[in-house]
């Protein structure tokens, strides 16, 4: 059996959570233009209204006005009815730090996802170890292994879910990022635990189903970077 190595330790994964989060904490600050003069024309299930500026962050629509958050699942519409040089230039600015931010948040995802290839290698010898049938003290050390890097992949795919749940969306066309990236984390996750109960029971079903979802989980990958604009 190849040896392997986790690559990083619970102590790292909380760095890596923390350092996440501090991130997210100033992209928020910086990612909406404060000041930018223009003129929104929110449309919602209740009716219309103007705004300044607006963006969106988890369920929600916020205005700088200090006009009271709609549900996401309220707003029909948003135009730009009116929009001044420097409110359009403030409102590109903040187009470029998301981008430059999700490419940021998408090279960790790439890291979570070769973590899971590498353990989709590892649970691939387990269930060849259980169909042959031959149970030698290595299936014990593959299956203690993969226990602690399924614990770990856990955690950071937990990490990068918030983080970008927490994301302030400057434009709403760009909404279709973010939930692509939901996809990929809630494939994730069933892949996670489909592996867990496979470690647990021995039973192929939630093989093929851990490998199923991590499939799902890379075209959801592929989808955001052909999203990506």
């Amino acid at each position: 059996m190849a040896e392997y190595h986790f690559a990083r330790t619970g102590k790292e994964t909380r760095h890596f959570a923390e350092k996440l989060a501090a991130l997210v904490g100033l992209f928020l600050f910086l990612v909406v233009p404060q000041f930018a003069q223009a003129k929104y024309i929110i449309a919602t299930t209740d009716g219309e209204f103007t705004a300044e500026c607006y963006w969106i962050q988890q369920g929600s629509v916020h205005f700088c006005e200090g006009y009271k958050a709609i549900a996401l699942k309220d707003l029909k519409s948003i135009e730009v009815r009116e929009e001044s040089e420097l409110s359009s230039q403030m409102h590109r600015e903040a187009i470029t730090r998301f981008r430059r931010y999700t490419i940021w948040l998408h090279t960790k995802d790439c890291e979570v996802l070769k973590a899971e290839n590498e353990l989709a290698e590892l649970m691939q010898y387990i269930a060849r170890l259980i169909d042959s049938g031959k149970i030698s003290p290595r299936f014990k050390d593959a299956k203690h292994v993969s226990a602690t890097q399924l614990e770990l992949l856990e955690q950071r795919v937990k990490a990068l879910q918030q983080a970008w749940a927490d994301l302030r969306v400057p434009d709403k066309s760009l909404l279709i990022l973010r939930e692509t990236k939901r996809l990929e984390h809630s494939a994730l996750n069933l892949s996670i635990g489909e592996a867990k109960r496979f470690l647990k029971t021995g039973d192929p079903t939630h093989y093929a189903y851990f490998r199923e979802h991590a499939r799902q989980a890379g075209d959801f990958h592929k989808k955001f970077e052909d999203y990506f604009p």
